[in-house]
């Protein structure tokens, strides 16, 4: 049934008091503000999770970085400590004194010119610890190449001495002088 409103003779609308209403926080929209609310924090946490994710994808390009310039490194250096023409291990006995200055010399130039090509304050920082390990065996291997290379030397030194000596002695065995 339709309800139809009466006016009294003032001209003004009859109206019933309005019954007591209780409204609690939720009719105004509280749960769905605790619910968006939670939301954002989720979403906050996405992010702090994603910017972790990103740090450590990053450390592995970094390292992927690193690792492709060492073996580019230790390539180069391996050619000029290896190489059978003109390898600082292939010179022997009196040619293979100073080996250990020239390796660091080129060890020092390889690593600078490795460096310049690396992107990031980190990424040259880890290829400088790695290259230094590098450097510290590579150094004390050819040490130990160029001592017993000398000691070669001269011990040859000797015994030619002793030959040409030998020699001498038969060749001149009439003359007194000569002796």
């Amino acid at each position: 049934m339709v309800n139809v409103p009466t006016y009294d003779p003032g001209g003004t609308q009859r109206t019933q008091a309005q019954p007591e209403v209780n409204l609690s926080p939720e009719a105004f929209g509280a749960g769905a503000a605790r619910a968006l609310a939670g939301l954002g924090g989720q979403i906050a946490g996405l992010g702090g999770k994603m910017a972790e994710i990103e740090a450590r994808e990053k450390e592995k390009d970094d390292t992927a970085e690193v690792m492709d310039a060492y073996t580019a490194g230790t390539g180069r250096l391996r050619d000029v400590l290896y190489n059978p023409e003109t390898g600082l291990y292939a010179r022997t006995g009196k040619n293979a004194a100073g080996v250990t200055t020239d390796a660091a010399q080129t060890s020092k130039a390889i690593q600078d010119d490795i460096e310049a090509g690396l992107k990031t304050p980190e990424q040259k920082q880890a290829f400088r610890q790695l290259w230094q390990r590098k450097e510290e065996s590579t150094a004390e291997s050819l040490v130990k190449h160029e001592f017993s290379q000398q000691q070669a030397y001269r011990s040859e030194a000797k015994t030619s001495a002793l030959k040409n000596l030998e020699a001498e002695v038969v060749a001149n065995y009439n003359d007194e002088k000569a002796l």
